[in-house]
């Protein structure tokens, strides 16, 4: 993971809660509350976990299990935001659907910076000298 992705990670998130902010101030949106940041701070801390785990494989897989690995990181995402949103339904039962509206603006946002990261970490795994030696057993 490179400090650029980690400062323009920062940056978005900081964006995304001054809008949030902003938005709860106008009269007439009340859809947005704790759900809101709670979705920033996890979304937030999910991609820095993803793009460290597959930052860190990089070194030690090859092009296909490195497209393996991003595959599975998106599929626990969203595993996770699913867990993520019954679980805060379960425990404050909100008033109305529209809480998850920005919930799903955060989840796109976040993943494009998370893909574009990924893009560039799938550019260095296939630079990287691939082994087709078949394995022996010593």
């Amino acid at each position: 993971m490179s400090s650029k992705f980690f400062i323009r990670l920062t940056i978005l998130a900081i964006l995304l809660l001054a809008v949030t902010y902003a938005l709860q101030q106008i009269p007439g949106v009340n859809f947005i509350d704790v759900f809101a940041y709670s979705s920033i701070a996890f979304f937030y801390f999910l991609t820095l976990l993803i793009i460290l785990i597959i930052g860190r494989a990089v070194s030690r897989t090859n092009n296909r299990q490195f497209v393996s690995m991003i595959t599975a990181a998106i599929g626990i995402k969203i595993f996770a935001s699913i867990i993520f949103v019954l679980a805060f339904a379960f425990i404050h039962m909100p008033q109305s659907i529209l809480i998850v509206l920005p919930f799903f603006l955060y989840y796109a946002a976040l993943t494009i910076i998370e893909v574009a990261e990924m893009l560039k970490l799938n550019k260095l795994a296939s630079q990287q000298p691939q082994d087709t030696r078949p394995k022996t057993q010593d």
